[in-house]
């Protein structure tokens, strides 16, 4: 059985050896794979495309990336018989989701429908003879050809990283915790932006044009701050009291880099109580004298609290769940893997490129336009 969060969570691991959390790369898998089907596995990861799937390459040839060789890792540690209470259990939960595929649920109907009778006895390593079916155009992995394999990497897919395509193209299905995260720097460059964009987007508020500086605006000031920070802060260590301050703990990682834009974005937005004091302070509305600084600024604070209290409330049931799918956060996310991986070169219909060099050519090319 799978372990004990309940269906409804996605677990979350920490990347083997998390002291070298790149040694995956290089360490020669043990998968009790056949060449067909590492084939269908990497076609259903997005490794390989589907006009590749089938034809006569060496999958030695093919660059893995860690989350996808963690991901064959747990596929192939998987039982069957765990498989199938998670794909059982996922088709419950995901029964009347919108933001479910509505063919990958049915490819979970099928695969629930086809479960033979012992499991036991299914042989897990053979060859895939059928590998090319037209009923789905782009989606070879939607025909049922190796239940055994299928129904575990199905299970795998919902159980280790997420049951949405969406949230697995940007995210990892495991945390490398030796990567720093709540450093000085992540406060100080996260708090100065957010000084700054408070000041612009409150002050030309009401004002005509408006200006604001937006979170996707400041991620992209974020990248050469933490870089200049790296590059001039020397690597020293204070020490206040009972705590030691790292003022600078290396290379600026993508972890800081998400931190600080939560910090920018959870508190440079105008509060919604501004509009409430225009309203009470200026003469041609109310007028009101009684509305001080010390009002002004307590009523901020009250509302804003109020949110984050609700928000801390509700987590249970708008952030744990795996079905709270926030659509707007997926840009920001998405923005911060390309800005921090920029090596990482993705093969998309037979040409590479990686997501910051995309990202610098989409920009320049709006900058032109606009």
């Amino acid at each position: 059985m799978p372990k004990d969060y309940g269906p409804e969570y996605i677990e979350l691991n920490n990347i083997e050896d998390s002291s070298e959390p790149h040694a995956s790369t290089t360490k020669q898998p043990t998968w009790n794979f056949t060449d067909s089907q590492l084939q269908l596995v990497l076609l259903r990861l997005g490794v390989i495309s589907d006009e590749i799937y089938g034809t006569d390459f060496l999958v030695s040839n093919i660059q893995i990336s860690p989350e996808s060789r963690y991901m064959i890792d747990k596929i192939n540690e998987l039982p069957v018989s765990t498989a199938i209470e998670i794909v059982r259990d996922a088709l419950v939960d995901h029964k009347g989701d919108v933001n479910f595929l509505n063919e990958d649920y049915q490819l979970l109907e099928r695969l629930v429908s086809q479960i033979p009778e012992n499991t036991d006895d299914l042989e897990i390593k053979h060859e895939i003879e059928e590998k090319y079916v037209d009923t789905f155009k782009n989606k070879t992995y939607l025909h049922i050809v190796d239940w055994p394999l299928q129904v575990r990497l199905e299970a795998a897919l919902i159980h280790f990283h997420s049951p949405y395509p969406e949230i697995r193209a940007i995210t990892e299905p495991f945390d490398d915790p030796s990567i720093p995260v709540e450093t000085f720097r992540v406060y100080f460059i996260g708090l100065f932006w957010t000084f700054v964009g408070s000041l612009i987007n409150s002050f030309f508020y009401h004002r005509m044009p408006g200006i604001s500086l937006g979170t996707h605006t400041i991620q992209i000031l974020l990248l050469p701050s933490g870089k200049l920070w790296e590059k001039l802060v020397p690597h020293k260590t204070i020490h206040i009291g009972g705590y030691s301050i790292d003022l600078n703990p290396g290379p600026w990682t993508f972890k800081e880099m998400m931190l600080s834009t939560i910090i920018y974005s959870c508190s440079a937005g105008t509060p919604y109580s501004i509009n409430n004091i225009f309203v009470m302070k200026l003469d041609r509305f109310y007028g009101l004298k009684w509305v001080t600084w010390s009002f002004q600024i307590l009523f901020t604070l009250s509302t804003q609290l109020l949110g984050f209290s609700f928000a801390m409330i509700m987590k249970k049931v708008c952030v744990y769940p795996s079905k709270a799918l926030w659509p707007t956060i997926l840009p920001t996310i998405a923005l911060n893997r390309a800005l921090m991986n920029e090596d990482e070169n993705n093969a998309v219909h037979g040409w590479r490129i990686s997501r910051y060099s995309f990202f610098l050519v989409a920009f320049c090319a709006s900058f032109v336009y606009n």
